[in-house]
């Protein structure tokens, strides 16, 4: 990943010389905002929660984690309630009954970046369609902006072509768009796990590209693939992905001691382990407030 220039172009010289390429990669992302309008209409906020995120922010706010939503009665009086046979007539599937409360079996990820926020700034509650829009556009950005700074730091002379390329594919081509398929709070916890991951791909990569405070970016990295799987526990083979980052930052290193390879790959690694044992010790903390377990996510 060494620049292929000793240094890279200014960036107003870079961006007056490829404006058409420039043109073409915001076009690219205004095409994906306008699907995102498109494919989500009707009330992008509501003052009340409209949907199972609005259920759970309101449940965080107001100090608990189980939802409003009462069970119907008739499940705490079947011999085993989680029975498929039993329950049918009266669960909702889609929820994790646990002691006579419906719980959310995903992680908080996106109740904590986003919908929570926003309901303290606000005053409402973000519908879960514009929370996957919001989320989906912000990874799009990202990818944007590591193609761009990978463009003029290591492929200076590449054709705008190629580059707009992948514009196209980071933007339109992505799985984003499959998230408003049937936006619900599934797509929520998804979107949220994917945009946390663009931005451990972004900090990653400023930590390969920064002469000072690298250790920082890595820390970051490991906080945001954290996030991922508080968002969505099956996003957990994130966590490995600051190591690449580790060695190859521990490859340019240097130092005086008998074993610097692996003296420098632990320097570097302790940031972004120390982050997600952060992000893993909430995610424990929350599974046991909900579940009374830190390894249970509500799935049995």
């Amino acid at each position: 990943m060494r620049p292929t220039v000793a240094a890279p172009e200014p960036w107003p010289k870079f961006f007056r010389r490829h404006g058409k390429t420039f043109g073409l990669i915001a076009l690219f992302f205004a095409a994906e905002a306008f699907l995102f309008l498109w494919l989500t209409p009707g009330p992008r906020t509501s003052r009340q929660p409209a949907d199972l995120s609005g259920e759970q922010t309101e449940a965080w706010l107001s100090g608990h984690t189980y939802l409003k939503i009462r069970p119907s009665p008739e499940l705490a009086k079947l011999s085993d309630p989680y029975d498929p046979r039993q329950n049918a007539p009266y669960r909702d599937i889609d929820l994790s009954y646990y002691r006579g409360k419906y719980y959310l079996y995903m992680g908080g990820g996106p109740i904590l970046m986003l919908l929570a926020p926003w309901r303290l700034l606000t005053g409402t509650y973000l519908r879960e369609a514009t929370a996957v829009a919001v989320f989906d556009l912000g990874g799009s950005l990202l990818g944007l902006a590591v193609l761009v700074a990978a463009w003029r730091r290591h492929f200076p002379r590449s054709r705008g072509g190629l580059v707009a390329g992948g514009a196209f594919t980071v933007s339109l081509g992505s799985v984003a768009l499959l998230h408003l398929d049937r936006v619900d709070w599934h797509e929520v916890a998804q979107s949220g796990a994917t945009f946390c991951l663009a931005a451990a791909g972004a900090t990653a990569w400023a930590a390969l590209g920064a002469s000072r405070h690298a250790r920082m970016w890595l820390g970051a990295a490991g906080l945001a693939c954290g996030l991922s799987v508080a968002c969505r526990p099956s996003f957990v083979p994130a966590v490995i992905l600051p190591l690449p980052i580790c060695l190859a930052l521990a490859a340019g290193m240097k130092s005086r001691t008998t074993s610097p390879g692996l003296r420098a790959f632990a320097a570097c690694a302790a940031w972004p382990a120390l982050s997600l044992a952060v992000a893993a010790a909430g995610v424990m903390l929350y599974n046991q407030a909900r579940f009374g377990s830190p390894f249970e996510f509500g799935i049995h």
